[in-house]
């Protein structure tokens, strides 16, 4: 059994503290459905179980609205759906429900995610940062990543060179380089391919390390 050593209210949620941890944020209306005081003890994950049986219903339906607008990943429409005060087991049960259904699908979303940026001047690295931000896993990550070959990365990586070489213009060519190649590889670029790119350049193709 663990006790309650909070009770906060945020707006229309309920922060619960078990232990000295928050336990979970739950919405007003259904705190006050199963109402906790501090000191009281209680079995955390049946609490919760019970909160999410009452939420369910109403979880669903906001997972379902916030996919009306655009495609969203599991994590972040659990991040969302938490911050509204459902319940871990209740934001869980929604989320794969809609799942189910196909309306919810990480490795589609990563897919896209990459094929919506093939044809621009980002790096693949930045790509990556971008998809676990976003709380796709390393299995979907790697699947969707492995669409982008040397060929691509190249062409992106000039596409942004293009756009970059300019700031530089008037500089000695070892510091113009250097910066240029900073630039690329925060853009997501790796060190081959950004070297690969410069070298093609006559102006940027001195043999010595970046």
């Amino acid at each position: 059994m663990a006790v309650v050593t909070g009770i906060r209210s945020v707006g229309g949620v309920v922060v619960i503290s078990s232990d000295g941890l928050v336990l979970t944020r739950v919405r007003r209306a259904d705190f006050m459905k199963m109402p906790l005081e501090e000191g009281d003890k209680f079995d955390p994950d049946e609490y919760l179980d019970r909160l999410a049986a009452i939420q369910f219903k109403e979880a669903y339906a906001a997972v379902t609205v916030l996919l009306e607008g655009s495609d969203k990943t599991k994590a972040e429409l659990k991040k969302t759906l938490t911050r509204k005060g459902f319940v871990g087991p209740a934001a869980d049960a929604a989320i794969e429900k809609a799942a189910g259904q196909r309306f919810v699908d990480d490795k589609r979303y990563a897919q896209r995610l990459v094929e919506r940026n093939a044809d621009t001047d980002k790096g693949i690295y930045a790509l990556k940062r971008e998809m676990y931000r976003k709380g796709l896993s390393q299995e979907d990550i790697g699947e969707a990543l492995s669409a982008l070959g040397d060929g691509q990365q190249k062409t992106a990586c000039r596409r942004a060179y293009e756009k970059i070489r300019k700031r530089y213009e008037g500089l000695p060519k070892r510091e113009a380089r250097a910066k240029i190649s900073r630039a690329l590889a925060s853009r997501g670029f790796g060190w081959d391919t950004i070297t690969q790119v410069l070298e093609d350049d006559d102006d940027y193709d001195e043999d010595y390390d970046l």
